[in-house]
């Protein structure tokens, strides 16, 4: 319990404080192509290897009747992201879509950025990305579904337990302001 507490807290803060802030613009933000809210790894990094393969492994065996139905309607936006102990600023305009064959896409406005794979697991609500580029580090969120709201918090199999997420949906891709 005093985990969602903590974590709401979180969320509320960095609400006000995003609310607080001028935005971004559109330019500098549409040349930003990093969406690695996990770790940096190396290529070659024996943990990139294992991780991915790990990865692999729960994506095998998709079950269609434990799809989130939800999950797969509209797009996604970032609303928030906190990484450790405050909020990331450079996701604004930038968007998450799951298709129902499993794939998804993550862009900036109306660019796509990353491809890759996609699984959600009913039983331990989580939810395993695993971007189609060899270099990518997968990633895995156990998800607190609200209406048209997604906080996603970071597991550590993949070691991006220290972000949170609030993904927001939406029809279409972010506008810019």
């Amino acid at each position: 319990m005093n985990y969602k507490i903590v974590l709401i807290s979180l969320l509320l803060f960095t609400l006000i404080f995003n609310a607080c802030k001028n935005s971004n613009e559109y330019d500098s933000a549409k040349d930003k192509v990093d969406l690695d809210i996990g770790i940096e790894v190396n290529p070659s990094d024996p943990d990139l290897l294992d991780a991915r393969s790990r990865a692999e492994e729960k994506l095998i065996g998709i079950n269609k009747e434990g799809l989130f139905n939800s999950l797969i309607t509209d797009y996604w936006h970032y609303d928030v992201v906190v990484k450790g102990t405050g909020p990331v600023d450079d996701f604004k305009g930038y968007w998450l879509k799951f298709n129902e064959d499993q794939t998804y896409l993550q862009g900036l406005y109306d660019k796509e950025l990353v491809k890759g794979k996609w699984n959600y697991n009913p039983d331990t609500e989580r939810l395993t990305m695993l971007p189609d580029n060899k270099d990518g580090m997968p990633s895995e969120f156990t998800l607190m579904p609200k209406p048209k709201t997604i906080i996603c918090v970071g597991t550590p199999d993949f070691r991006n337990n220290d972000t949170q997420m609030k993904l927001v949906q939406v029809t279409g891709f972010p506008v810019f302001e």
